[in-house]
Formats: structure tokens, sequence, C-alpha cells
């Protein structure tokens, strides 16, 4: 007696994608199962739907997203192209902070002076320069970086845009590690 074989309409679909290769270089191919293997969250979707969205995806209170506007001034600045663009940028902000400072944003209060537009730009243009005169191979970094410095001190330089506050902080992070260290031995 011989075998009866059945394929239903989603296994012929299947069957034709995958002969059409469109399951072929998927972005997550080989890559293994975000959460597998880890501890069961209820909140799992929350968190997961936060990560997608960014941190401050409308939950956190506006005069905290204005002080993270406020810190991340210079990185998002060196993202505009042009000097209207900057001043455009930076007037908003002001016009945010001075909301804020009256009282009529909600969330903790927030006491943040006004950036300078003249300033903001006049750095704007510096690190501008500084990353024009970078050599566009791919050893930019390494032709770059000032052999005094770690390499841990130039990545973080290069995200922060001020080496005295990024090895600072690197220096008080290595002193609380140095301090855990000592009281757990």
């Amino acid at each position: 007696m011989g075998a009866y074989w059945y394929e239903s309409s989603i296994d012929r679909q299947l069957r034709e994608a995958t002969e059409r290769g469109e399951f072929e270089n998927l972005s997550g191919a080989g890559k293994p199962l975000a959460g597998y293997g880890g501890e069961y969250d209820e909140d799992w979707w929350v968190k997961d739907w936060l990560h997608r969205e960014g941190a401050t995806a409308g939950v956190v209170p506006p005069t905290l997203a204005l002080r993270r506007a406020a810190e991340d001034l210079a990185v998002v600045v060196d993202r505009l192209h042009t000097e209207p663009d900057v001043r455009a940028h930076v007037t908003e902000l002001n016009a945010r902070i001075d909301k804020a400072c009256r009282g009529h944003l909600d969330g903790p209060p927030v006491i943040l002076p006004p950036f300078d537009e003249d300033a903001v730009v006049a750095a704007w243009r510096e690190r501008k320069a500084h990353t024009n005169a970078r050599p566009a191979t791919g050893a930019g970094e390494a032709a770059t970086r000032d052999p005094s410095r770690s390499a841990g001190e130039s990545v973080a330089r290069d995200r922060s845009g001020s080496a005295g506050e990024s090895v600072a902080r690197e220096r008080g992070w290595r002193a609380r590690l140095r301090r855990d260290r000592k009281r757990t031995s």
C-alpha cells in the first residue's frame, strides 16, 4: 500500500519561498534567539519594546528628557550639517529650558542654564574641522590617536567630545572598582 502525502497550503508556501531563496541572508541568520535559555520575565515584551524604541520612549517625564537632551547636545549637534540647523536646535532647546524653568513642563524641577548659541556653534565648527581633518581610510582612529592615551581614553573622548570629562569618568569608575575590590577581600 502506498503512502499518502498531503501538503497544506502553508507548507506549500514555505516550500516555494525556500525554493525562491527568500529565507537566505536574513538579518538574524546564525544568531541565537534573544533571551533563549534565560529566566522567564513576565515583562519581557515591555523591556523589548523599550529596547527597540529607545530607553526614553515616552516613559520619561519631559523635564528629565530635557536634561538628557542638554547632556546629549554635542552628539545631536554633530549630526547636523549646517550652521542654521545648529542654531535652530540650540534655540529650540533653550526655549524648552525656559519653559521648564518657569514650571510649564511636567516632572521634577529642572535648573538648567540656557546654552550660548555662539559657543555651541564655535564648538560644532571645531569638532567638524577635526573630523574633516581625519583620514577617511580604515586607519582613522589609530592614525590620529594620541600615543600617551590608552585606547579606552581615545574611544571615550570620541564619544563625549571632551578628553578631560572622559578621563575623569574613567578614573572615577576605576577608583570605585578598586574600592569595591578592597571591601570584598
